[in-house]
């Protein structure tokens, strides 16, 4: 319903992040459905914009470096309490001061639009009648930078 009425989606088809911030295997699934959902010579066009999102920073820092190293001493439960309380009531204490300003800078690369219309008549391919691998393979290998 949301493809067919032209809604904006977002769909991440490595699966999610990872501890040492390698792709995942893809996940087909919403992909899939909005590409078996589209008819070339329907209404809509269906456009994909590939993205890339980064951070210099994120909360998770100091877990995700811990976890990369199988030799590092691992903190106690009361140790990352009082840690995170310690982060929060700094974190507070800016905010009182007017002095709190960010976490870090996030940073967006958009690609070049993919149209599907154009991409579907241009190889004579039609979504709704191949395989599910295949229909988010091709797209995905066209888009990939």
């Amino acid at each position: 319903m949301a493809t067919e009425a032209g809604v904006t989606q977002a769909a991440y088809p490595e699966g999610g992040l990872t501890r040492d911030g390698r792709m995942r295997e893809p996940e087909f699934g919403v992909l899939d459905y909005m590409l078996r959902g589209f008819a070339p010579d329907g209404q809509r066009d269906l456009v994909f914009v590939p993205l890339g999102l980064n951070y210099d920073r994120t909360l998770e820092d100091r877990t995700l470096l811990l976890s990369g190293d199988p030799h590092a001493d691992r903190p106690g439960a009361l140790n990352a309490m009082w840690t995170t309380l310690r982060f929060l009531s700094s974190q507070l204490a800016l905010m009182v001061r007017s002095r709190w300003y960010r976490f870090g800078y996030a940073c967006v690369n958009f690609g070049t639009p993919v149209s599907v219309r154009a991409y579907t008549t241009a190889r004579g391919i039609d979504f709704r009648k191949v395989s599910k691998e295949i229909a988010a393979g091709r797209l995905l290998r066209r888009v990939t930078i």
